[in-house]
């Protein structure tokens, strides 16, 4: 699928009624892990950026903290409903549509990323991880709920089966390592808890030291535009 087509139609699946197609899975599967990061997050100050935010299931992970959070999505419709759910929780908000692979977001500017059950819908996730990696400040902090593959026999067996029908309702791919991913990145994993045969997790992580011989966004900006 041409990659525009592609994110079009993820955009559509979460204008629609998404939050009635989930409601079951965030009962049973998303919202304790939500709980989880919660608790082991403690207190989140600063800037944050909150990677596909869509309508804002997981902004209960900011309230009655000191920060400002950055959500980005795809589809405007659901930033709406995310700036309710912010108003509401009374969480300092501000949304962005905007593509998760190029934020609109300055390099070293970020305390923490979060990212809930978003890896698992992105066309290229090392791209968006790499862009992880470039806003972050040096003591920044990343935060997932995510599935991922799972090692064990009987719950791999079952996200696979899932497969078609999860990227069909809700445009996403069961079948990803996203923590893997990461560590290969070299994140390192302060906190890590699964459920569901390691089907769903709650991770913390911190970006790698940064190589400043690879050249920023804003290097290479200023590069061209010294060139032309």
């Amino acid at each position: 699928m041409p990659t525009s087509k592609r994110r079009e139609r993820t955009a559509l699946l979460y204008d629609e009624d998404y939050d009635e197609r989930s409601r079951i899975a965030e009962r049973l599967f998303f919202a304790p892990m939500r709980a989880k990061l919660a608790v082991a997050a403690g207190p989140i100050r600063g800037r944050v950026v909150d990677l596909a935010v869509s309508t804002g299931k997981g902004l209960g992970l900011y309230r009655a903290q000191d920060c400002h959070v950055v959500g980005v999505d795809l589809s405007s419709r659901a930033l709406g409903r995310a700036v309710e759910r912010a108003k509401d929780l009374r969480v300092s908000f501000e949304p962005i549509v905007a593509d998760v692979m190029r934020l609109p977001i300055a390099d070293e500017s970020v305390d923490c990323v979060v990212c809930q059950l978003g890896f698992c819908t992105f066309e290229d996730p090392l791209a968006v991880l790499r862009e992880v990696r470039r806003v972050c400040r040096r003591d920044a902090r990343v935060m997932l709920v995510e599935h991922v593959l799972p090692e064990h026999r009987l719950p791999r067996t079952l996200a696979t089966l899932a497969a078609d029908r999860a990227q069909r309702e809700f445009g996403c791919d069961t079948m990803r390592d996203t923590l893997g991913m990461f560590a290969a990145e070299g994140f390192v994993t302060e906190f890590d808890a699964s459920a569901v045969g390691g089907f769903m997790h709650s991770t913390i992580l911190r970006p790698p030291p940064r190589d400043r011989s690879r050249p920023s966004r804003s290097d290479r900006a200023s590069t061209s535009g010294s060139a032309a």
